[in-house]
């Protein structure tokens, strides 16, 4: 891996640091770090090789503070891609480059991300549901539909998700089943399962009918609402 100071990017103003208003200390390579905090989404991690607390702690340079990401673990690693989709995320595109560093155990089909434009309120405003309601269906997801599926709406209830299978009605729609129906690797996935950010709008449908394969959750359509 190459060194920071090697790299074509800022350079910090000082060495000297202090971590969510604590004593002054020289730390370099945090410095570094509060120095790219200024790129937002492109910011950087720093890894922690002591006692110190994970997650985003405001680091202070030469009178100037930032929030800065420090990472202890794997699970703290995608927690920081996590933030940064929360806390910046302006567009599709930002959750398209960065869903899979953030949500691992999960599957996206290819420009699904398109549909937040389709939704109530600009992609600013509902990252950071979006990024709940992803992190949910990431970290629990597999475990919840491993379990029988009638379970799931309290199951993700108990965790600040609403979510539910779509009612006979609509299953019966032509309209919506081929709007709900995506060719995958060749074969058909009805994404009946949707998550509600709002009750009357802004849904992520999926499907979990890979689950008892083993496979993971797969997220299809990002919508406001669909034919029902």
């Amino acid at each position: 891996m190459p060194k920071w100071e090697e790299l074509d990017l800022p350079w910090p103003d000082e060495f000297e640091v202090s971590i969510n208003s604590g004593p002054t200390e020289t730390a370099p390579s945090i410095a570094w770090a509060h120095a790219q905090a200024k790129s937002k989404l492109n910011s950087v991690a720093c890894v922690c090789m002591s006692n110190r607390p994970v997650g985003s702690a405001s680091v202070t340079v030469a009178g100037d503070s930032r929030p800065v990401w420090f990472a202890g673990s794997p699970m703290s690693v995608e927690c920081f891609f996590r933030w940064l989709l929360a806390e910046y995320a302006e567009s599709p595109d930002n959750f398209e480059t960065l869903a899979r560093s953030a949500f691992s155990k999960l599957r996206f089909v290819p420009d699904c991300f398109d549909g937040i434009k389709a939704m109530s309120k600009p992609c600013r405003q509902l990252a950071p549901d979006i990024v709940k309601h992803l992190g949910v269906l990431s970290d629990e997801g597999r475990q919840i539909f491993s379990k029988p599926w009638q379970d799931a709406p309290a199951r993700f209830g108990s965790l600040g998700i609403e979510i539910s299978d779509e009612n006979g009605n609509t299953k019966g729609n032509a309209k919506a089943r081929s709007e709900r129906e995506i060719a995958i690797d060749g074969a058909s996935r009805l994404f009946w399962w949707h998550t509600k950010i709002e009750p009357h709008q802004d849904r992520i449908h999926i499907s979990p009918d890979d689950v008892a394969a083993g496979e993971q959750i797969i997220v299809g359509i990002f919508c406001r609402h669909l034919t029902v």
